[in-house]
């Protein structure tokens, strides 16, 4: 009787984790991001969100566009690219001079992956 009660919590354990598992995979959200014209590459903009614009955010910090620390979630799969995420992307594009039009495309990306 005691063997089959540790075999039964044991598996009440593992499934409630699957459960948990499953469920919590299930609720994250579909990450969005948009496409650089007559491109195969990702040009994030206002409205994107998961975690590349996550790496975005976290770029922008490492390069010292400090106004973006409120938007750094601690699950990159909700990081959104707001209007903040569009002024410091404008602010970085000024400082290398890049069109400041608040889109991070692939000229922008490289500049913030390597001034960090």
């Amino acid at each position: 009787m005691n063997k089959l009660w540790k075999y039964g919590a044991i598996t009440g354990i593992m499934f409630t984790m699957l459960v948990l598992d499953v469920s919590s995979a299930l609720s994250a959200p579909k990450p969005k991001y948009s496409r650089c014209k007559n491109s195969q590459e990702y040009c994030l903009r206002r409205g994107d969100r998961g975690r590349l614009v996550d790496d975005l955010i976290g770029g922008l910090i490492c390069v010292g566009i400090d106004n973006v620390n409120s938007e750094k979630k601690d699950d990159p799969d909700y990081a959104v690219f707001t209007e903040k995420v569009e002024n410091a992307v404008k602010e970085f594009q000024k400082t290398a001079n890049i069109k400041p039009d608040g889109i991070a495309r692939p000229a922008t990306i490289k500049a913030i992956q390597y001034g960090c």
